[in-house]
């Protein structure tokens, strides 16, 4: 093999390769080394006499810097889409953030449904058995009989309104003074008028039939027809166990009609009429039991 011996005076240095970067960083490199570094560390390039038109090291140098002006706009706009892209990515972890809300927000929804769903079939399983309960009482129980119209007049009860409803006696209780408003929990001035229906119903109508008939609103508050329902049954099944346990009328004397809002004596569009339609009628009957 031939060894060659470096010529004196002869640089014997490579051009070395542009780093790996991007590639417009790239091959700037690889323009400003052929345009600079190439030439100047040749020393035949480099001691050449320049040919007519070719580029003077003013216009190289006027090169390598539009190159590097390039450049960094590039490297600018390469920042700004970064800038944009971390945006984008925020905004959609906003979004899926605001997904999972409303899924769960979602998931309530069905929930509360379904519980009134649920509250609706309870309630209407109640009014068919009350219904049912009626039916077993015979067509007697709601038949008045004409033997009996005297001895069922109105009685006089102090702060209640006591009226002749047809062959009917109609005792006329406002629910809010018997109930926590849109409950069936008793207050404690409901005692003192139990008490006078039932010494009024003891003394004055002993045998008769005697319905306990609740009612209530159909206002804002109130969005489901099952729920009224509801509401009324368990008033009517509260005002029953007062009656019965603690002022011991005796219980098939009574029974119970939970009408929920189908029947209002007011229109439910003001305060005053909503007041005016929850109410607990006892009726008396003129039938015995």
């Amino acid at each position: 093999m031939v060894s060659l011996a470096p010529i004196p005076g002869v640089s014997t240095r490579r051009c070395s390769p542009a780093p790996r970067s991007p590639w417009p960083l790239r091959l700037a490199l690889i323009l400003i080394a052929t345009l600079a570094g190439c030439q100047n560390s040749n020393p035949f390039v480099a001691n050449q006499p320049q040919a007519p038109g070719a580029p003077t090291a003013a216009t190289a140098t006027a090169q390598v810097q539009e190159l590097q002006r390039r450049l960094a706009e590039l490297d600018t706009t390469n920042q700004q889409l970064h800038a944009q892209l971390a945006q984008q990515q925020q905004k959609a972890n906003l979004y899926q953030q605001q997904l999972g809300l409303l899924q769960a927000r979602l998931k309530d929804t069905a929930e509360e449904l379904r519980k009134v769903q649920v509250a609706k079939q309870q309630a209407e399983k109640q009014i068919s058995a009350f219904q049912a309960s009626l039916r077993q009482r015979g067509s007697a129980t709601l038949r008045p009989n004409n033997s009996l119209l005297r001895s069922i007049e109105p009685v006089d009860i102090p702060g209640l309104t006591v009226k002749q409803d047809g062959e009917l006696v109609r005792i006329e209780i406002p629910a809010d003074r018997l109930f926590r408003q849109g409950t069936s929990q008793l207050i404690v001035s409901a005692s003192p008028l139990l008490a006078q229906v039932a010494q009024a119903i003891a003394t004055h109508y002993p045998r008769q039939r005697v319905a306990i008939e609740t009612h209530t609103d159909s206002g804002p508050t109130r969005t489901a027809s099952a729920t009224a329902h509801l509401l009324t049954a368990q008033q009517a099944v509260a005002v029953l166990d007062e009656l019965t346990r603690r002022y011991r009328l005796p219980p098939n004397q009574l029974f119970i009609l939970a009408m929920g809002a189908n029947h209002p004596v007011a229109s439910n569009a003001t305060s005053a009429g909503r007041a005016a339609n929850r109410r607990v009628d006892i009726v008396i009957y003129p039938e015995t039991y």
